[in-house]
């Protein structure tokens, strides 16, 4: 998995959406070395949730953010960065379509054993 320290990701974004987009491949964000967000392909997004929520038919709780993030969406290139509300997630799109979501890394590897365990039933 790609790393990318925290200000090279806010400087350049775009850079990093496109590598997302062209291989599918994981970019974890990391501050000062430790790891604090995993910008990933939104198609693996619906699959892990179409996983983790299948059993129980509920949405996981996202965790809250503590940080403050400028409304309205930014240009990053030829994408669209959209910070949702709360600050901590964010949403890159290219000409209307969802390319890449960026999350907190403790909710992703929340999902993702919610998901394997969900997985092991079927």
């Amino acid at each position: 998995m790609r790393t990318a320290e925290l200000a090279f990701a806010i400087e350049d974004f775009g850079h990093l959406v496109a590598y997302v987009e062209t291989t599918g491949r994981r970019v974890t964000i990391t501050d000062e070395g430790r790891p604090t967000s995993v910008l990933f392909p939104a198609a693996e997004l619906v699959e892990l949730n179409h996983w983790a929520q299948r059993p129980y038919g509920t949405l996981l709780p996202l965790p809250s953010a503590t940080e403050r993030f400028p409304y309205g969406p930014t240009q990053h290139g030829v994408y669209m960065q959209y910070v949702h509300a709360g600050g901590g997630r964010m949403t890159f799109t290219r000409d209307r379509v969802v390319v890449a979501e960026l999350r907190p890394v403790d909710w992703l590897e929340r999902l993702e054993r919610q998901a394997g365990r969900d997985r092991s039933v079927n």
